[in-house]
């Protein structure tokens, strides 16, 4: 059904009057597809003449409740933030494209459009080495600024990944945003489903509390977006996910599950509070792996700063968990600012460096001069 869809949508020469040129960007037949709910398109919108992207809901996850219901929330929590700075914005709500899929049978199909976004920051991490990391901090300062957008609007993202941002630029100011809102919750919304055994989101990313029964709890989503900030920070100055490093620890694995057996196991109204006394016997059982180990970029001056930043975010009990955007924007900017004077300091001294090697050059030719003007002296009274 997926390619049958794919295949019809891109042959259209406009979709319900107002969509052109429909090109899937996270799937083509016979290749792996990106992302779980939706195929993503990107099409020209001739009413506003820019280009949006639809989302359709993908047919062969048609009998996935939960899939269905989060792809069904998503328009509607996007319009909590229409006209908000930093802020995916919805376009077009829900619609109901009639695809007629052959003569005798036509098959309702869910899509909504946003505004298109082309900048990919997942480039950052993927190439890591044409960046330094002044230029890695400030990406994160403004990765932090899209999670606080939401969050603002009373809005977890629960899926916080680099292939989930993107960037524009607005008056030279360079803008990230949050993408795919797919498994994104309201505080003020129930939860779809009643029981979340796993997490919602990418499991490398993936707090240990939505591993124990937790994921669809809204007093504790705020917390998960937090954890996720530090796999992110982690993954800008090293190769590996922070969710792969972790899970190396022998003790990561048991510990969850010794907590997941007693949280999971209670009624729903009473998980946070069994998270938190059991919670207490573990919390300093698994070491969170440092931002400066083997094969990491970043430098020696910031890696006290940045590792006592990524291990706050990360706390395995989310109570303990560093949950201020001031706080963590400050130790960034301070991070920031020690490199800079590092970076000063290193141009002072190459400076004196080359000044050094130009005097020295200076006494030499001196030198050399006054030894050939001797040596005709001396050749003159001969």
């Amino acid at each position: 059904m997926r390619d049958l869809l794919v295949n019809y949508l891109e042959s259209l020469a406009i979709l319900d009057s107002r969509y052109t040129a429909l090109t899937c960007i996270n799937y083509q037949p016979g290749a792996p597809k990106i992302g779980f709910f939706s195929l993503v398109f990107r099409a020209h919108d001739t009413v506003e003449d820019v280009p949006v992207a639809l989302k359709f809901y993908d047919p062969d996850v048609s009998m996935d409740p939960y899939r269905l219901s989060a792809f069904d929330r998503e328009p509607a929590i996007l319009q909590k933030v229409i006209g908000q700075r930093r802020c995916l914005q919805l376009i077009m709500p829900m619609q109901t494209h009639s695809w007629q899929y052959d003569p005798t049978l036509v098959i309702p199909t869910k899509y909504f459009a946003v505004n298109w976004i082309d900048g990919e920051v997942d480039e950052i991490f993927q190439n890591q080495d044409r960046y330094d990391s002044i230029d890695k901090l400030r990406w994160f300062i403004d990765i932090l600024t899209a999670v606080e957008a939401l969050h603002r609007n009373g809005i977890f993202h629960r899926d916080i990944k680099p292939d989930n941002m993107r960037f524009y630029l607005a008056h030279g100011r360079r803008i990230v945003v949050l993408i795919d809102m797919g498994t994104a919750a309201r505080a003020d919304t129930v939860p779809i489903i009643a029981d979340y055994a796993h997490p919602v989101g990418h499991q490398l990313y993936a707090a240990p509390e939505a591993w124990c029964g937790l994921a669809g709890h809204r007093d504790v989503a705020n917390c998960s977006d937090f954890y996720a900030l530090g796999c992110v920070v982690y993954e800008l100055f090293n190769r590996d996910f922070f969710g792969a490093e972790i899970r190396r620890n022998p003790r990561y694995g048991p510990v969850l599950a010794a907590i997941a057996v007693d949280v999971a196991g209670k009624p729903r109204d009473k998980r946070v509070q069994a998270w938190k006394q059991t919670v207490m016997h573990f919390r300093h059982a698994v070491i969170p792996p440092s931002i400066d180990g083997a094969g990491s970029s970043v430098h020696p001056s910031v890696s006290s700063l940045l590792n006592d930043l990524l291990h706050k975010l990360v706390k395995f009990d989310f109570v303990e968990r560093a949950r201020s955007f001031d706080w963590i924007r400050d130790r960034a900017v301070r991070a920031i600012t020690t490199l800079e004077n590092v970076r000063m300091q290193e141009r002072a001294l190459e400076r004196r460096a080359v000044q050094k090697q130009n005097r020295l050059a200076k006494l030499a030719l001196r030198s050399q001069k006054s030894q050939g003007a001797v040596g005709r002296k001396k050749g003159f009274k001969c």
